[in-house]
């Protein structure tokens, strides 16, 4: 039983991520087409709800682009840091 916790505990070792030096264009272009997307999502979700048939499916989308509103500010976030630290 001890032998299977160590190799546990090697393969655990040994999947460890390693930091890749990227370029910051690379990061940047990355983040950028990110949040482009997100920008889609939130106006399509916008559609639909201009659209919705009911107050609950309007709530639903609403609550849909608050959470990808979130996610934009934290990945424009990201961004500041990057370009910050470049």
């Amino acid at each position: 039983m001890e032998d299977y916790f160590t190799k546990l505990q090697e393969a655990h070792i040994d999947s460890r991520l390693y930091v890749q030096t990227i370029k910051l264009g690379d990061a940047l272009f990355l983040l950028q087409s990110k949040i482009i997307t997100t920008e889609n999502l939130i106006k399509d979700l916008e559609t639909s709800q201009a659209t919705a048939s009911n107050d609950e499916l309007r709530e639903w989308y609403q609550a849909k682009i608050d959470a990808y509103t979130i996610s934009l500010d934290m990945l424009n976030d990201v961004v500041k840091s990057v370009k910050k630290s470049a």
